[in-house]
C-alpha cells in the first residue's frame, strides 16, 4: 500500500519496527539517481546505481503511476534521461503525471488500467489509495490510519494486459526496471504479464504478504512472491510494503564487482 502521508505509513509499520523517513534529494546528497522526499525504498538511489551503474539510458515501466512524483520509485531514472512508460488509469492523476514529467520528453504517460485481461476495470478512487480490489478497500476503511482516504467515487476505466502495453510501446525484452504499485491488484497485473518472457532486470512490487495489518491479500501476495522468486530472481530488499527483486544474473554481476577505492 502506497501511503499518502508519513504518519499513515509509520503507524502501519510501527508494529514491525520500521519507520519511513524523508529521503534527501540529489542536491543534498549528490545521489546520481535523485529520489523524491516521499520515496519508501531506503537508499533507492544507491541500489539503482549498484545494479545499473551511472547510466543516462535504459527503460522503466511503472504500473500505478499516480501523479508521477509522490512516492515514486522511478523519478531518478526519468531525471537521468531514461525512457519510461507510466501507466495511470485515473484521468486527473494521469494529467498530474504528465505535468510532473513535462521536462522528461522520453517519458510516456498512458491513461489505462492494467489487469489480467483487456476490457474495463472498476476502481474506487482515493488518491494514491485508489484500488480495484474490494478486499483492499474494505480493509483500508477498517484501519484507523487509512480511514477516510478512499472516497465514495467509483469509476470504470479501459484496461489492458501489461504484455499488450509493453508490445505497443516498443519496450524491449530484458528492460531494466518494472514498478508495480496498484493497491491490491498486483496479482491480476502479473496474470497478464509473462515475466519469464520479458525478464525485467529489476522489479519493485508492492506486496503485503508480511504486512502486520493488511491481511486480506496475504495469501495471494505470498503466492505471487514465491512465484516471482522462482523465476530466477533474488530479493534485494523487502519490508512490509515493498519488495525489490533483481534478476539473478544482474545481481551476481553487481555483487561481484569490486567496490570503489577509498
Amino acid at each position: 500500500m502506497r501511503s499518502k502521508m508519513s504518519r499513515v505509513v509509520n503507524s502501519a509499520l510501527e508494529p514491525v519496527g520500521i519507520e519511513i523517513r524523508r529521503a534527501p534529494g540529489r542536491k543534498a546528497t549528490g545521489d546520481y539517481y535523485p529520489t523524491v522526499p516521499t520515496c519508501q525504498v531506503p537508499y533507492l538511489s544507491a541500489k539503482l546505481e549498484q545494479f545499473f551503474g551511472r547510466r543516462g539510458d535504459g527503460w522503466f515501466v511503472e504500473v500505478g503511476a499516480f501523479d508521477g512524483y509522490s512516492y515514486s520509485n522511478s523519478w531518478g531514472l526519468a531525471e537521468r534521461g531514461w525512457r519510461g512508460v507510466m501507466l495511470e488509469p485515473i484521468p486527473e492523476y494521469a494529467e498530474r503525471c504528465r505535468r510532473a514529467h513535462v521536462r522528461h520528453p522520453r517519458v510516456d504517460v498512458v491513461e489505462v488500467a492494467v489487469s489480467a485481461g483487456d476490457g474495463e476495470l472498476g476502481l474506487r478512487v482515493g488518491g494514491a489509495f485508489t484500488t480495484a480490489s474490494p478486499d483492499q478497500a474494505a480493509e483500508l476503511e477498517s484501519q484507523e490510519w487509512a480511514r477516510g482516504e478512499l472516497t465514495a467515487t467509483e469509476i470504470r476505466r479501459p484496461a489492458r494486459t501489461l504484455d499488450g502495453v509493453l508490445r505497443e510501446h516498443g519496450v524491449p525484452v530484458g528492460f531494466e526496471v518494472l514498478v508495480v504499485d496498484v493497491e491490491g491488484h498486483e496479482a491480476a497485473v502479473f496474470s497478464g504479464f509473462d515475466v519469464a518472457a520479458w525478464r525485467p532486470q529489476m522489479m519493485i512490487v508492492e506486496l503485503a504478504d508480511v504486512h502486520p495489518q493488511l491481511t486480506q491479500l496475504r495469501d495471494e501476495h505470498a503466492s505471487l512472491y514465491a512465484e516471482l522468486v522462482s523465476l530466477d530472481y533474488v530479493v534485494a530488499f523487502k519490508d512490509a510494503i515493498n519488495t525489490m527483486l533483481v534478476r539473478s544474473d544482474v545481481y551476481r554481476a553487481a555483487v561481484s564487482r569490486p567496490g570503489p577505492e577509498r
